[in-house]
């Protein structure tokens, strides 16, 4: 039994049975757009992507929004900020951030707000290693589906 469970479960994993990436689909849920003659005031703690999403969202549906943020800045992981160092003046930022095809939401945001030119397509990137005993790791995009490989 131990093995036809292990023949069953290796075949299950394996590239036979390699599962198809999902479609976006749009939501089937029917909110209201729109309030219509209400008034109501909504709090959004976070100034981050997903905070600045969300109080977007919403105060486009009509509610008047406040934003809390503790830092100086908005943005959370992707803002930038300047710094100097000496007598030079220098932008610093988290690091990295890869905005992937699978984000819908995000490009549907940045194609409503018309800020496209904002964002570079990287037809890949590579991750270099600063020593030798790792070769360079290039990421691409990809239509497989977890735990697919390219």
């Amino acid at each position: 039994m131990f093995g036809i469970g292990a023949v069953a479960s290796t075949i299950g994993y394996s590239r036979f049975a390699k599962p198809q990436p999902s479609i976006y689909k749009q939501d089937t849920l029917d909110l209201p757009k729109f309030l219509g003659n209400q008034s109501k005031t909504v709090v959004v703690v976070g100034g981050g992507l997903a905070g600045l999403a969300c109080a977007y969202e919403l105060s486009q549906r009509g509610f008047t929004v406040t934003l809390l943020e503790r830092s100086l800045q908005l943005g959370g992981k992707i803002a930038s900020w300047s710094i100097q160092v000496g007598s030079d003046d220098f932008m610093m930022e988290h690091g990295f951030h890869g905005f992937f095809p699978q984000y819908y939401n995000l490009k549907s945001l940045v194609s409503e707000l018309a800020i496209e030119a904002n964002f570079v397509d990287l037809k890949y990137y590579s991750v270099v290693f600063r020593q030798n005993t790792y070769h360079p790791e290039v990421f691409r995009p990809s239509h497989s589906a977890f735990p697919g490989i390219l």
